[in-house]
Formats: C-alpha cells, structure tokens, sequence
C-alpha cells in the first residue's frame, strides 16, 4: 500500500512529465514556424470547395456504352411502364421491397408511376431492371428522369433518380451498386454529369 506521501511524490512526477512533453511539443513547432494552436487548426480544418462539380466532367467519348457485367444469374432489362404486364412486375416489387423513410409500404398506382417517371423528355433506357435469368423474376429496378435544378445562379441538367429498389434478400449480393453504376453510365452517355437522389 502506498503512504500518502509516496502518491503525492508520484502525481508531481506525472505532471513534471506532462509539462515537460507540452513544453517539447510547444518548442518543436515554434522552431517549425507553427504554433499547437495552428497546428491543431489545420488538422481539423475540412477545407473549402470552390462551387462547382466535385469531379470535373467526363467526356462522352470517354463513358463506358456496354452494360456492366452481372452475374451469369442475371441479366439487364429496360422496364417499360406503359406496358401492363411490365408495370405489374414493377408493382410487385416495389410493394413487397421498397419501403419509404418511416418504413412503410409504398403502393404506387400505375398513373403516378407513369406521371412521375415519364416527364417531358424522359429517356426510356433510364427505367433499368435487373431479372433472375432462372424464374425470369424482376429482382431490381432504378430509375431516373431528367431534371433542370437551380445551384446557386445556374441552372444545371441532371439526373434525379427516382426510385432504387432490390429484392431483399439479394442486398448482400451488392446489386444496388450495379444497379447505380449502370444509370450512372447512361446518364453521362446523355452528356449530364451531376445527379440527385432524395429519400
């Protein structure tokens, strides 16, 4: 058991040696023309980004045309809505997979899934689907409609993306990253760089 005097000798010690590494610490940056407070600054400074893209514009020469490739259980399908049977599939899915932000079902009719994914100038390859190649079920859908969005003083064309939506029980199998990355393709295919996805 340690006398008071012995914790006493020992808590002095720890805080010469405290001072002592502050003091270092405090020298070594004067000498390096920084002080701790501006070196603590810097550190958690996350820096400004100038308006703009974050990434500069890809030419469409440059933008992937084939589709990415899928498991050999899978393949890609351009989802017509104006098709009952293909809406129907849409449908199913969409009210067995996808809920919305206070986790309830969607159930989306057919008039305001053709009024919401068929806006003036839509492009039909944008309603992308994914099928089981086996039990030629849909297990996938995303789709996005053009858009003319303001930023600031500009009006920039871009891609909102309306629905993203995966059979549950695929989730772990990374399909929705397909899913996003074929999109992302055909939406710079269409010379637009920036999209928007709200939840």
């Amino acid at each position: 058991m340690y006398t008071s005097e012995v914790h006493s000798a020992l808590q002095k010690s720890k805080k010469k040696k405290k001072k002592s590494v502050l003091q270092q610490e405090t020298e070594s940056s004067k000498n390096k023309g920084t002080g701790v407070k501006e070196r603590r600054e810097q550190k958690h400074d996350i820096g400004h980004f100038p308006d703009g893209p974050m990434e500069p514009a890809t030419l469409v020469s440059e933008v992937r045309t084939e589709s990415y490739n899928l498991s050999s259980s899978y393949e890609w399908i351009i989802c017509n809505l104006n098709n009952d049977s293909m809406y129907t599939e849409v449908y199913n899915l969409l009210k067995e997979h996808f809920s919305n932000t206070e986790g309830g079902k969607c159930d989306y009719s057919q008039k305001y899934l053709t009024w919401a994914l068929h806006p003036p100038g839509h492009f039909r390859d944008w309603h992308i689907g994914v099928r089981d190649k086996k039990s030629r079920r849909l297990v996938g859908f995303i789709s996005g409609v053009p858009a003319r969005i303001r930023v600031c003083d500009k009006v920039v064309k871009m891609a909102e993306i309306k629905l993203l939506c995966l059979e549950r029980s695929l989730k772990k199998q990374k399909l929705a990253r397909f899913l996003i990355n074929e999109l992302t393709g055909r939406v710079h295919l269409k010379d637009m760089v920036s999209g928007l996805y709200l939840r």
